[in-house]
């Protein structure tokens, strides 16, 4: 091959429309936002970890506290926010100098704004209380004790109001990244189909470490990426994956007391799957690694494809 047919090669594989490739300014920005995560998760978690130590605190406490107790903590409180600022700032410098686009344009654009997450919200409430009173009234979940019965109803007020933020930080955060960023990218490179099943199997894949992980937990959380995309498709904006995802974790955990992706919340109620009925339940990791969470996720779609019809007439 000659230089310049050498050279024409380098440039249909590495550039597209006088840019850098869609696919791999993808694959940068999930490099970079991965790189960078994790320096801030061990610029928080190292510091608090030998902080406790110094105050005598024991390794195996520090850990159960880090990773089994209630959430949000302190501690996940300070990374939440500060990994939304980082992945907020990652993806406005890639727009902004590789994509040269604006940040906007990946989908925060006014229109429809307060009807898409007037939905989005009442669609996850919807849906994790249908989960919540279906597997109750079968018996499938034990209420041990009401926490009202042993804290003030301060504190548990407290609890929603400090959840609340938490999990619109969260929502933003990944929809962002999984669905505004990828999605828009991959889609350029790629078919759309694939490029929102590649960006699907990136989202489940990031939640392989969270506690009590399985493969029908991660399948579940991956098929989640592909109604978040739909809803992000389909209206054109990150407003409705936004509202529903936020609404779908805050809901399940903070509200019905039910386990978000393997994390216990400090919720209003203290109640256990019924053993022996996990594949349903989704057992400790709650509904989303179960056939309930299946089933919520396909009615969501069904409800997002009456959304978007609506929408358009």
């Amino acid at each position: 091959m000659s230089i310049p047919g050498f050279r024409r090669l380098l440039l249909r594989v590495f550039t597209k429309d006088g840019r850098l490739h869609p696919l791999w300014r993808a694959c940068f920005y999930l490099m970079t936002y991965v790189a960078v995560t994790l320096v801030i998760q061990i610029s928080v978690v190292f510091p608090y970890f030998f902080y406790k130590l110094i105050l005598g605190a024991s390794p195996t406490d520090i850990g159960r506290a880090l990773l089994g107790g209630p959430s949000p903590s302190v501690v996940e409180c300070v990374l939440i926010v500060l990994e939304l600022l980082t992945a907020l700032g990652i993806t406005y410098l890639f727009r902004r100098f590789l994509d040269r686009a604006s940040f906007v344009s990946l989908g925060f654009r006014r229109r429809n704004l307060g009807t898409d997450i007037a939905f989005g919200v009442l669609l996850g409430l919807v849906l994790m209380a249908g989960i919540f009173f279906a597997e109750w009234g079968s018996g499938l979940l034990i209420i041990e004790r009401a926490a009202w019965n042993v804290e003030p109803l301060a504190v548990i007020m407290g609890n929603l109001v400090i959840s609340l933020p938490f999990f619109i930080a969260v929502a933003v955060h990944e929809e962002v990244v999984f669905r505004g960023y990828l999605v828009s990218n991959l889609a350029e490179g790629m078919d759309k189909v694939v490029a929102v099943m590649v960006s699907s199997l990136v989202f489940g894949a990031f939640h392989v470490l969270n506690p009590h992980a399985s493969l029908i937990a991660i399948v579940n959380i991956a098929l989640a990426g592909v109604v978040f995309a739909y809803a992000y498709l389909s209206s054109g904006n990150l407003w409705l994956p936004i509202a529903f995802h936020f609404s779908w974790n805050f809901f399940q955990g903070p509200v019905f007391s039910l386990p978000v992706s393997g994390i216990v919340m400090r919720s209003p109620l203290v109640i256990h799957p019924r053993p022996g009925f996990d594949l349903i339940t989704g057992g400790a990791f709650g509904p989303e690694a179960g056939l309930s969470g299946f089933v919520a996720l396909v009615l969501a779609w069904a409800g997002l494809g009456l959304w978007s019809r609506a929408r358009t007439t």
